[in-house]
This record gives C-alpha cells, sequence and structure tokens, in this order.
C-alpha cells in the first residue's frame, strides 16, 4: 500500500470513529403525540426525544447547552406551565420564547442549559425527553407539529429545517 493511501485510509477511520460529522450536535429525533385521533377542544400531550451530548459532571452526565424550537400549527396552543422535563422534582419548563410566525402558526423556543438534562447511568449521548400539552380545534387537522434543535441559541422561530414532525388529526365532532 501506498504512502498516500494509508494517510487517506487513516483518516477515513479517524473520520469514522473520532468525532467526523459532529456527533455531539443535539437532534429533536422524534415528536409524539399521546392519540393519533381526537375532537375539537381536546388536550394532547406531545412528547420530544433529544438526542442530546453530555459531559461528566459531579453528579452524573450533564447534557451540554443546546437550543430547541417547535412550530404549532394554526388550531393548536400549547397549554401555560405543562412544559416539563420528566424527573422526581421537575417544576414546568416554560419556552424561553414564544412568538408567532406570519403564516398564523406559533413557535415556542427552549434554551436548555448545561445539565438541565442529565442522567447518572448514561455517557456521552443519550436520548432525554421534555412533554407539554396542546389544545387543538378542528383548524389543526391534517397539520404538522415541526421541530429542531441547535447548538447555537435560535432566533427565528419561524424560519427553520424541521429535523421532526408528528401529524395532528382533529374532527369536530
Amino acid at each position: 500500500m501506498k504512502i498516500n493511501q494509508r494517510i487517506l485510509l487513516a483518516i477515513l477511520v479517524c473520520l469514522g470513529g473520532c468525532g467526523g460529522g459532529n456527533p455531539s450536535a443535539p437532534t429533536l429525533q422524534n415528536i409524539s403525540l399521546g392519540t393519533n385521533y381526537v375532537q375539537t377542544g381536546s388536550v394532547i400531550t406531545t412528547w420530544l426525544a433529544f438526542r442530546v451530548s453530555a459531559t461528566k459532571g459531579n453528579d452524573g452526565q450533564l447534557s451540554d447547552p443546546f437550543s430547541a424550537v417547535v412550530n404549532l400549527p394554526i388550531g393548536a396552543a400549547l397549554i401555560p406551565e405543562t412544559s416539563f422535563i420528566p424527573s422526581e422534582s421537575a417544576p414546568p419548563r416554560p419556552p424561553d420564547v414564544q412568538g408567532t410566525c406570519p403564516d398564523g402558526s406559533t413557535y415556542m423556543i427552549y434554551n436548555f442549559q448545561r445539565g438541565e438534562f442529565n442522567d447518572q447511568y448514561h455517557f456521552n449521548d443519550y436520548t432525554s425527553v421534555m412533554y407539554f400539552n396542546i389544545l387543538v380545534v378542528a383548524a389543526a387537522d391534517q397539520r404538522d407539529i415541526t421541530g429542531a434543535t441547535s447548538l447555537s441559541p435560535i432566533v427565528d422561530g419561524c424560519a427553520f429545517e424541521s429535523e421532526a414532525t408528528a401529524e395532528l388529526r382533529v374532527s369536530a365532532s
């Protein structure tokens, strides 16, 4: 094997096992709804599954800081004080920013600090969840909840490339 081929092979092995593709970048892996079909005026629990990176701290593995945005379609509204990161003594975790987009949809931006998601039994990256409740009406039928994550603060909750979606199915009766 020539020297150039060996160098290329070493670079490819390192990129595959040494962090090529930024494995520490957070991702929104899934948006799950508590039920598939609801009637107008119903409340739905919505779960967000994040893949987050973590570093060792005194209390186990602590999540690194990241931002997340969730966009709710017209006809769906966050119920205040229902955003939670599950833990033994979790207080509500309201969005840091909320707003309305030009198309009438609403967004929620969460700027998670180091350690907001923690798990003493996991190492490096792990999946963690948060949930919130939304009230839906018929206008939300066949519309998507979308979301994304970023290592840097998200400044526009209306313009982002969606990483996950969940379709609402709402009947009028």
